[in-house]
This record gives structure tokens, sequence and C-alpha cells, in this order.
């Protein structure tokens, strides 16, 4: 496949209708996309990253993230979800956890497991049979990922290692097709 430079062209490269999972993967390997013509898409928060939408279909869901220096996402599943993670711009490291079983009391731990640097032009892929993740940029400066979502995801696990808890959250957009949502503290 050949290079990929703009989220119009991968649009048109991924079908609408149903999940293909090699074109998917294929397509966000082939990106090329300059910071500065999704700045579109870049709403910011000081303190947390934003998830901003650029395209919804039955088959997918394509988002921008935006994170500020430092922040970490919760550790979290996609809902039994394919998820490809391109770095557009930064450092961003995603740090992989697996849920154990104690044989001897029953409970559940979550384990960290591997570290995984994502530079620039780099994309990763994740499902919960691989592992559940957290996404950290641990730079001082701003990153930006784009995140492809088969399909769409409305609530995901996130799991608390201090208490080996797991809560269900609703997730929202800082914005759809550039445009902030009504009630969203972004720039």
């Amino acid at each position: 496949m050949e290079k990929i430079d703009s989220l119009e062209q991968l649009i048109e490269t991924l079908n609408p209708n149903f999940k293909d999972f090699e074109v998917y993967t294929q397509a966000m390997n082939s990106l090329a996309i300059d910071p500065k013509s999704i700045e579109k898409y870049c709403h910011w928060k000081p303190d947390f990253y934003t998830r901003n939408l650029v395209k919804r279909t039955k088959a997918y869901e394509l988002m921008v993230l935006c994170w500020p220096p430092h922040q970490t996402s919760p550790i979290h599943n996609h809902q039994g979800q394919d998820c490809w993670m391109h770095v557009i711009s930064g450092d961003i490291m995603e740090i992989q956890y697996h849920c154990i079983k104690d044989n001897e009391s029953g409970d559940w731990q979550i384990k960290e497991g591997e570290r995984v640097g994502c530079a620039p032009t780099k994309t990763a892929y994740i499902n919960d049979e691989i592992c559940l993740h957290q996404i950290c940029n641990h730079s001082d400066k701003p990153a930006i990922t784009l995140h492809l979502y088969a399909y769409p995801i409305e609530t995901c696990n996130i799991y608390c290692r201090e208490t080996a808890t797991v809560t269900s959250r609703k997730l929202s957009y800082s914005s759809i097709n550039g445009e902030r949502v009504d009630g969203e503290k972004v720039s």
C-alpha cells in the first residue's frame, strides 16, 4: 500500500461498512501524516488528554488524541475491539498489563508487563486478548496520536491496580469533526 498522507485519504481507504482487519492494518502502517494537516482536530486540555472524533461508521471509529506533557490514560481494555494507535508527534509509551488470578486466594491482580516506546510514525496494535494497557506521554512536550477502533467503543473498563477494582466508563468526545462538544473546556 502506498503512503497515506492525509486523514481524507485514510478515510477513503477504510471500509465504512465492515471491519477489514488486513486493510486497516496496512492503512495504519502506511500513514505519513503531517501534524499541521490535522490541526482542525487537535483540541487540548491542560490537565487531561482529549478524544477528538474524526469519523465514526458502523465498522470503525477514528480519533485524534491530544496528550499534554506527562499525561497518562487509566489502565483500560477495548471491550473486545481491535485498536491501532499511530503516533503523529511526540514520545508515547504503552504500558501493558495482565490480569492474573491468585490460585490460593482466588483474587485477581493486575501485573505490569512490557513497556513499549512508540516514536513518531510508528503504529501499535492491541486487543483485549493481548493485554490491557495504559498510554503515557512521558515527555515535557505535547503529543498527538491517531486511534482507529474497529468497531466503535461505547464504554471501556478501567482497572485500578491499588484496589484491584474494575469500573465501567462511558466514553465521550472532546470534539466531533473539529467542533468542540458542548460542555467540554478545550482549547
